[in-house]
């Protein structure tokens, strides 16, 4: 199964969107989508996994966006990529019907998959690659050795300045001190 047909929904699944076509009548589709908040519902069997937020789920009519088309309505009305849309233009252009956007923050968080049955079936999958790169490690001589605890930083001229200065003041304070008990 291609990218563009995976029913899977990967761990971490922001911005992610998913299209299906819809086998019913506006008003079939309308009680469907209106089971959306029902994790055993109608919406939530024909998935295969239940929907947290209806909120995030669209029935769209292609016939009633023909002259804005669907991939233009994609990108510029839900945001999807410009360019995950026009892979698949071709296809997206020839639908005719009605078909059900669910966007990832419909779902829950946790991973899981697509299992669609009838009166779905899952035409494309839109949104970032989810995929964690393996770790490298550094190549660095400044990372490597270990941070030993102890041992005092060296005294900066400015402390050293502001040691000897205090020394100074006391020691004035100190002559004048005496030079008034002795005037005294």
């Amino acid at each position: 199964m291609d990218a563009g047909h995976d029913a899977t929904i990967p761990m971490g699944h922001h911005d992610m969107a998913w299209l299906f076509g819809l086998d019913l009548d506006r008003a079939g589709a309308d009680g469907l989508r209106a089971t959306a908040g029902d994790p055993n519902g109608a919406l939530a069997q024909a998935l295969g996994v239940a929907i947290l937020s209806p909120d995030h789920i669209d029935v769209i009519d292609i016939g009633a966006i023909s002259v804005f088309g669907l991939p233009r309505y994609l990108t510029e009305a839900v945001g999807l990529s410009d360019a995950q849309v026009t892979a698949q233009s071709d296809m997206l252009s020839g639908l005719t019907g009605l078909v059900l956007l669910v966007r990832s923050r419909a779902l829950g968080d946790g991973p899981a998959r697509f299992t669609p049955n009838a009166p779905l079936r899952l035409l494309a999958r839109f949104g970032t690659d989810t995929t964690i790169q393996p770790l490298t490690p550094l190549r660095s001589n400044g990372a490597t050795g270990v941070i030993e605890p102890g041992g005092k930083a060296p005294k900066s001229d400015a402390r050293i300045g502001g040691m000897v200065a205090t020394v100074a003041l006391l020691v004035a304070g100190l002559l004048v001190a005496l030079m008034i008990w002795i005037s005294g």
